[in-house]
């Protein structure tokens, strides 16, 4: 069987990429009524129309960002980064973490059908949480806007920390063919915000996959 991750459940800290270059230059150029402008991400320019009228005109990032892998496409918050590694021959993964442990991970399998993973993905990061012990786990689905329907197992599980405890909540999903095929996992606890939880709720409602 291909060689799963290593799960690192460790906080996380994700920064968001800025796009200027620290010497000044810029990263972009916008061709306003022929011409062409250097800018950059949140710089406002004047220029001229060809009649001589002045323009201002400025340049921001999407609040929402798409991702795009070769089995699978979400949307996600620019606050918060894709990380992506190749675990092995044919298995990649695409991961976005919060400081507070929220996770969403995808794993594109391009040579095996890991449909039968779902069981083994949960109970690795369930031991990295050290609640494997106590999981309270049962079958799951879940149907994207496409129509198509993923399926896999849900789970919770007591997690304390010092003398604080609260309920950790896994999802675990998969899709597939006879040769390819992904995992999506999802984790989180369940007294964090609402931020975490939107970035679990928007990547469930925009995942699209290619197969």
């Amino acid at each position: 069987m291909i060689r799963l991750l290593a799960l690192v459940m460790a906080s996380l800290l994700v920064l968001p990429a800025t796009l200027a270059h620290a010497d000044g230059s810029s990263n972009f150029v916008i061709s306003i009524d022929g011409q062409d402008v250097p800018i950059d991400v949140g710089q406002k320019v004047k220029v001229q129309d060809k009649a001589g009228h002045d323009i201002e005109v400025g340049l921001k990032q999407s609040e929402i960002s798409t991702w795009k892998g070769d089995f699978v496409t979400f949307q996600h918050a620019n606050d918060v980064n894709v990380t992506s590694t190749e675990l092995d021959a044919g298995l990649k993964q695409h991961m976005m973490a919060t400081n507070n442990g929220t996770l969403v991970i995808v794993q594109e399998y391009a040579s095996i059908d890991p449909r039968s993973l779902a069981d083994l993905m949960l109970t690795q990061i369930a031991k990295a949480d050290a609640s494997s012990a106590k999981l309270d786990k049962k079958s799951g689905t879940r149907k994207l806007t496409s129509g198509k329907t993923l399926e896999g197992l849900t789970a919770t599980a007591p997690l304390k920390r010092g003398s604080a405890s609260r309920m950790v909540r896994y999802e675990v999903m998969t899709a597939g063919t006879e040769d390819h095929g992904i995992v999506a996992v999802t984790r989180i606890d369940d007294d964090l915000g609402t931020k975490d939880q939107a970035m679990i709720d928007r990547f469930w409602a925009t995942l699209a996959l290619a197969f």
